[in-house]
């Protein structure tokens, strides 16, 4: 080997040994200048070992698992991989090859520097396959995706494999593979078989809010000066409900929240975003602006969605990017949470008022179908027997809801009903025609005597904000399929449960029998007890504060 080669690839790509290429250019050197190249090397591999534990992407248990004399050795894993491992082809973690980073920028790495220091030292310099298609996004970013990907219990890798037969070739593991290409070309993701069973299992928990200790009072020092709570425009009006809902509390608990949209200016952005729904905000016209991995890192997600759903699987790549993650779902918060996210389960409040619409709402057709007492303000105390629509119903097609109404099409034929149920593929967006659901949809239930809940699929996912809870504050009785756990609201006490081939019994039994009044009247008024609840709904806003100051702390030292 030459003076000059201070870099040589073997036939698998690894690069040979860095501690020969120091020798090399010390021959012949007097004892003297010997001593101070030696220095100098010890002074480049101390500061790539600064940068590299620092980056917190070298995986100490992959590096022993997979190159296990080291562990025989009991050596120091960031110590060998720069003294030995790097030359030798040895990897820092299942994301970054060596030996393929070093033939693509062999040329730009100073001789003598640890290959993965580099890669750290020039992020956003240099493009490096590792990121797929999210290469706007910085290494740390899609590191910290795959990682928390992998001990996310919705994916299974094997079904990932089994549903893309396509990627056996791919030399990128599975996990990998579905964070950088699979989420973005709209691939099988979350097997369903999967699912059932993370989700059965969790079924079998009960639902439970931590404890908050008595010393968890959050100073304001602790917290941003301002919050920006975004959805987007064109997206979801229930969306868009949800993140007020989040904004008010924030308000209600002293802090400075704005409810904004994609077209706020980024660089007038906010201490601090939180991203409510975005599965649809990042992927709605116009939001390109906030797609930045500073931006990104640096915020908190709010998931609004099913697992099951395509949606879901869509927003996965900013809920597993971000810093934190807030959820409707006490499972969803569960399973991020043991991913490595640290996560909040927030509830929507939802108001016990009496509801009116504006005279524009009133010539609406949804409207001008109710009866002319129906059109009248909506007061939830209205009793049970005086409310003049048997039972309501709000949702889009499914196959499990189609075959639900269509078994008992002739059941409901005798009852007064309001069924608004359509086809529909993408967002119900504010405006003329469907702006109005997330009024009416309160304003029906508050002259119903029953609200039905008939899940999307078999996946018992609770249905949080617009269909259970705001049909018990309108005062309803909700009747649905059985319901995955939930901290607040508790099958029994505050709504009713049975399977769907028996919901009309039940149905039936409320309106028809006395037993049945007696004990809708038992449940209207555990719903509302647990609604009004002073007292829950402190703790909930002190839950909500030491999320908000933890992740504070994260992001403010996120520079």
């Amino acid at each position: 080997m030459s003076q000059k080669q201070s870099v040589r690839i073997n036939p698998v790509g690894a690069l040979s040994d860095v501690s020969s290429i120091f020798e090399i250019r010390n021959h012949g050197l007097s004892q003297k200048e010997g001593n101070k190249s030696t220095i100098r090397t010890v002074s480049r591999s101390a500061r790539d070992e600064e940068i590299i534990r620092n980056s917190g992407l070298f995986d100490e248990e992959f590096y022993y698992n997979t190159y296990p004399d080291v562990k025989i050795a009991q050596l120091d894993a960031v110590k060998h991989y720069i003294s030995h491992g790097a030359a030798e082809g040895r990897c820092p973690n299942a994301d970054f090859d060596t030996g393929i980073y070093m033939e693509i920028f062999r040329r730009e790495i100073s001789p003598g520097e640890n290959p993965f220091s580099h890669y750290i030292r020039t992020d956003g310099k240099t493009f490096y396959s590792s990121r797929g298609m999210l290469e706007n996004y910085s290494h740390a970013s899609v590191h910290k995706a795959v990682s928390r990907m992998e001990k996310l219990a919705l994916f299974n890798a094997d079904d990932y494999i089994a549903m893309n037969s396509d990627i056996t070739t791919s030399n990128v593991c599975p996990t990998r593979h579905a964070v950088i290409y699979g989420i973005s070309e709209g691939r099988s993701v979350l097997s369903g078989k999967h699912l059932a069973k993370t989700m059965g299992r969790l079924a079998q928990k009960p639902a439970v809010l931590p404890d908050i200790p008595l010393e968890a009072s959050v100073k304001k020092r602790d917290l941003p000066y301002t919050i920006g709570v975004l959805h987007h425009s064109s997206g979801n009006v229930f969306i868009r409900d949800i993140a007020k809902a989040l904004v008010d509390q924030l308000n209600q608990a002293g802090l400075n929240a704005l409810l904004m949209d994609e077209t706020y200016p980024v660089d007038k952005k906010p201490q601090l975003c939180i991203f409510c729904g975005p599965h649809e905000f990042f992927f709605l016209p116009g939001s390109d602006d906030w797609k930045k991995d500073e931006i990104i890192r640096r915020s908190i997600m709010f998931n609004t969605e099913q697992p099951q759903t395509q949606w879901f699987v869509r927003g996965l790549i900013y809920n597993l990017m971000g810093s934190g993650i807030i959820d409707i779902s006490f499972q969803n918060m569960e399973l991020f949470s043991d991913a490595g996210i640290e996560g909040l389960f927030f509830s929507p409040p939802v108001d016990v008022a009496v509801r009116k619409l504006s005279p524009e709402d009133q010539t609406h057709s949804l409207v001008r179908v109710l009866p002319l007492s129906c059109r009248k303000e909506a007061n939830p105390k209205l009793p049970f027997s005086k409310r003049l629509i048997d039972v309501s119903f709000f949702g889009n097609h499914t196959e499990k809801r189609e075959k639900f109404f269509a078994r008992h099409a002739e059941f409901f034929s005798d009852y007064k009903c309001f069924f608004y149920y359509r086809r529909m593929d993408g967002p119900i967006a504010e405006g003329k025609m469907y702006g109005i659901l997330s009024r009416l949809a309160g304003y029906v239930a508050s002259h119903s005597k029953i609200s039905l809940n008939i899940h999307r699929g078999n996946e018992q996912f609770f249905e949080w904000h617009r269909i259970v809870a705001q049909g018990m504050a309108c005062g309803s009785v909700v009747v649905s399929e059985e319901c995955l756990p939930h901290p607040l609201f508790t099958a029994g006490t505050h709504y009713l449960t049975e399977s769907t081939r028996h919901i009309p019994n039940l149905v039936e039994w409320l309106l028809r029998s006395a037993d049945g009044k007696k004990e809708a009247a038992r449940i209207r008024s555990n719903a509302f007890s647990r609604i009004m609840n002073g007292q829950q709904a402190a703790e909930n806003q002190k839950r909500l504060l030491q999320f908000i100051s933890s992740q504070w702390k994260i992001i403010s030292h996120d520079r």
